[in-house]
C-alpha cells in the first residue's frame, strides 16, 4: 500500500496481507490468505466504525495510519509522512520470507538494492525468498520517493541480510569447522540489526555521453549521476559512476539512523568520512553499531555521497 485511495477488492494478495495482519493484531478472527474477501471487508468496516471513520471498505490513507497507530507496529516512531507498514507475506508457509522469533537488537545496517525506486518491487522480490530480508526498505526517484516500507510484523524480528561469509572470515576459511563457526556468527550478527535497503542502482556505465544501469540498457538521466573521480578524485571500490541518493532518501536515511540508534543505544562514534565505508575487522566482530554492507564485503553499498557523509556527520 503506498498512501493512496485503493479499492482493496482489486490489490494485489501481497497488499491485502498487510491489512489482515493489523486486523488480526487488533483480535479480528481473519485468515492472512491475501483474500480481501467477506470476512476481510467486514473486519475493515467494523475496524473504520470504531474509529470514527467512514465505514467504506476502502483502506486509504486515513484507515491506513489508523490502523499504524492503534497496532503500535511504528515501533521507531519515524515520520508518518514516510512511514508505511507493507508486511511481508508468502502463502507458502515453507517460503518464510523472515523469521519470527524476537531478538534484542543493538546495530544499525545500512544496505542499497541495485533496483529501480520503487520499495514494493523490492517488497515483493523479499517475499520470494526464504529468511532473507531487511526490516526497512526505502523507496527513490520519482513516484515512491522517501517512502519507507515496514517489511518485518514486529522490528525485534529478524532475517538474513549481510552473508559476508565469501570476503571476511572471522574464524578463517579451510575447515567445516570454521565454516559452521561462520556461518553461525552471521546468524548471530543478522538476528542483532535493524537493517534498511535503499532504493538506488548503485555503479553505473558511461556509454558515449550517457548512463546506463551496469549490465543493463536502461539509461539513468544525468542529473541522478555522481562522478566520484570528479568528487574525490579517485573511484570508489573500482567504480566511477553511480546513482544518487536523493534528498528525501538523504532524510529517509538520518531518521532511519536517529530512531533505530535510540531503540538500540547505539550511536556513530567517530566522524564519518570516505575510511567510513571501508572493511573494517570492527564491523564483522559486531563492534560498530552503525555500518554499511561495504564494511564486510566486496560491495559498493552504500557509496560514500558527500551529502550522506554530512548527513551522517550532523546526527
Amino acid at each position: 500500500m503506498n498512501f493512496k485511495e485503493v479499492r482493496m477488492g482489486r490489490a494485489y494478495r501481497s497488499d491485502v496481507a498487510p491489512v489482515q495482519i493489523l486486523l488480526r493484531k487488533l483480535g479480528h478472527n481473519i485468515r492472512v490468505d491475501g483474500d480481501f474477501g467477506r470476512k476481510t471487508l467486514s473486519a475493515v468496516k467494523s475496524f473504520q466504525g470504531n474509529s470514527n471513520l467512514i465505514p467504506d471498505g476502502e483502506v486509504g490513507e486515513k484507515t491506513w495510519k489508523a490502523l499504524v497507530a492503534r497496532t503500535g507496529v511504528n515501533k521507531l516512531n519515524i515520520d508518518e509522512s514516510m512511514y508505511a507498514f507493507s508486511c511481508l507475506w508468502n502463502p507458502n508457509p515453507k517460503q518464510t520470507p523472515y523469521y519470527k522469533e524476537k531478538c534484542h537488537k543493538d546495530i544499525t545496517f545500512l544496505h542499497h538494492t541495485a533496483s529501480d525506486g520503487n520499495p514494493y518491487k523490492v517488497r515483493d522480490w523479499f517475499s520470494m525468498k526464504k529468511g532473507v530480508a531487511t526490516t526497512f526498505v526505502l523507496g527513490g526517484h520519482k513516484e515512491y520517493d522517501g517512502v519507507l516500507l515496514q517489511l518485518f510484523e514486529d522490528i525485534d524480528h529478524w532475517g538474513y541480510h549481510i552473508n559476508m561469509k565469501d570476503n571476511i572470515k572471522v574464524y578463517g576459511s579451510s575447515s567445516k569447522s570454521s565454516h559452521d563457526r561462520n556461518r553461525d556468527h552471521e546468524n548471530k550478527f543478522a538476528k542483532r540489526t535493524l537493517s534498511l535497503e535503499v532504493c538506488n542502482w548503485g555503479y553505473l556505465e558511461k556509454r558515449g555521453n550517457s548512463f546506463y544501469v551496469a549490465g543493463h540498457n536502461m539509461r539513468v538521466p544525468d542529473d541522478q549521476v555522481i562522478d566520484y573521480e570528479r568528487v574525490y578524485g579517485k573511484s570508489f571500490r573500482g567504480q566511477r559512476y553511480f546513482q544518487r541518493y536523493t534528498d528525501k532518501q538523504i532524510k529517509g536515511i538520518k531518521e532511519f539512523v536517529e530512531k533505530s540508534m535510540i531503540y538500540t543505544n547505539g550511536k556513530i562514534d567517530k566522524p564519518v568520512d570516505l575510511r567510513w565505508f571501508d572493511y573494517s575487522w570492527e564491523a564483522a566482530w559486531q563492534m560498530k553499531k552503525v555500518m554499511v554492507h561495504s564494511n564486510v564485503r566486496s560491495k559498493t553499498d552504500l557509496h560514500p555521497q558527500p551529502e550522506l557523509i554530512e548527513m551522517l556527520n550532523s546526527i
